[in-house]
């Protein structure tokens, strides 16, 4: 939503997910809909979610997997071969934040680690815009 948010159009973006058919947290988690509101990039939230297949790696630029496991399974799966980074950004899952509690403890720890994943994903977006604006003008 972040990068959505940057209106680049050089930049084909797509946004899936290896379980997104799941739907484990519905179309969009309460606290992905906090930040779009707080940060106003709600507008460029996706309404549903979309499971990552092979045309979806093979129709944008650049694959970003938030981590390890996902470019390998796009590996595994697809037979991805395509340009990727890999952020290394976990799952609040991974951290040991669980969808299923409902406390408010969980809440806040929900809403500081979504605030601090969210920053690294700014920063990284934001070092992706630059090299591709700079790809771009040296190709112009």
């Amino acid at each position: 939503m972040y990068l959505r948010s940057k209106d680049i159009s050089q930049i084909k973006v797509s946004s899936s997910g290896i379980e997104a058919s799941k739907n484990l947290s519905g179309p969009i988690s309460w606290y992905t809909s906090r930040l779009a509101k707080h940060h106003k990039i709600a507008k460029h939230l996706s309404h549903t979610w979309t499971q990552t297949t092979k045309e979806v790696l093979s129709d944008v630029d650049i694959v970003i997997f938030m981590a390890p496991i996902h470019y390998d399974l796009a590996v595994k799966q697809f037979s991805f071969n395509g340009k990727h980074e890999v952020w290394n950004i976990p799952d609040l899952e991974d951290l040991g934040i669980m969808p299923s509690l409902n406390s408010l403890e969980e809440d806040l720890r929900r809403i500081k680690f979504s605030e601090d994943t969210f920053e690294k994903i700014k920063m990284n977006v934001d070092t992706l815009t630059r090299q591709f604006s700079t790809t771009v003008s040296e190709d112009s």
